[in-house]
């Protein structure tokens, strides 16, 4: 998965919607648009509503995390 999330954040980096941060050897990011901050906020509010139904599904394999 570390690739994939490396793939993914480089994109996002060069689409401007994130920012890195360097501290030695770590890399940390942080988002750096407005729409960005209302799309967090409209993502709350829906998982406040349906997270339970949603992490009740069946339809969809859980990864198994240690």
């Amino acid at each position: 998965p570390q690739p994939t999330v490396s793939t993914h954040l480089a994109c996002l980096r060069e689409c401007a919607l994130v920012e890195p941060r360097r501290e030695g050897r770590r890399v940390y990011y942080r988002h750096c648009c407005e729409k960005v901050d209302d799309l967090m906020r409209a993502a709350e509010h829906v998982l406040a509503d349906a997270g339970e139904q949603i992490f009740a599904c069946t339809r969809f394999e859980r990864e198994e995390r240690p």
